[in-house]
C-alpha cells in the first residue's frame, strides 16, 4: 500500500512538471525548484526519523513499583516507579494492574486493567509514573494488595538524548 502512495505521488509530481513545462518555461524552473527542495527537504525528515526507530525491549529488564493507590470517583490512581535495567532508552510500558485480596489460604482475583506509560525512561534511571485505572464494579472495601505484570516495553533503538 505504501508504495502505491509513493509511485501515485511520483505521477502527480511529473503530471504537474509536465503541465508547467507546457505553459511556460519559466513557470516549470520555479516549480521544478520548489519540487527538488521538497524532495530534499523529505529526504532529510526520513534521514533524521531513523534515530526514532522503536525497538522491543525484554519485560524483565522493566520493574514497575507501587508505592500508592488511591480511590477516586473515576477510578483507582496507582502511582509508583518504572527503573529501567536495559541499554535502551524506555519509550511505552504496557502492563496489566491486578486487584487481588490474599488471606493465608491463597488469593482472590477482585479485578484487574491495562496499563500504558509513555515516558522516556533512560537506560539506568528510575522515574515516577501515575496512572489511572478502572475497575469493573469499582473498589470493594477491606484489605487489598495490588501486583503489576510487565507485559511488553518499546524502547528508543538509538538514544540522542543520553548526556555524557
Amino acid at each position: 500500500m505504501r508504495i502505491l502512495l509513493v509511485i501515485m505521488g511520483l505521477l502527480a509530481v511529473a503530471v504537474v512538471l509536465w503541465a508547467s513545462w507546457r505553459i511556460d518555461r519559466r513557470l516549470f524552473i520555479f516549480t521544478l525548484i520548489a519540487v527538488l527542495v521538497g524532495g530534499v527537504m523529505f529526504g532529510l525528515g526520513v534521514w533524521h526519523s531513523r534515530d526514532q526507530a522503536m525497538v522491543q525491549v525484554p519485560p524483565e529488564a522493566v520493574r514497575l513499583t507501587l508505592e500508592q493507590s488511591r480511590s477516586m470517583e473515576i477510578g483507582v490512581r496507582l502511582q509508583g516507579r518504572v527503573t529501567n535495567d536495559s541499554a535502551h532508552p524506555l519509550a511505552r510500558v504496557e502492563a496489566r494492574a491486578v486487584l487481588e485480596r490474599c488471606t493465608d489460604e491463597g488469593c482472590d482475583l477482585l479485578g484487574e486493567d491495562r496499563l500504558t506509560i509513555r515516558q522516556h525512561v533512560p537506560p539506568g534511571a528510575s522515574l515516577p509514573w501515575s496512572q489511572m485505572v478502572q475497575l469493573p464494579g469499582g473498589v470493594p472495601d477491606g484489605a487489598r494488595d495490588w501486583r503489576l505484570e510487565v507485559k511488553s516495553v518499546s524502547g528508543y533503538a538509538n538514544d540522542r538524548r543520553r548526556r555524557p
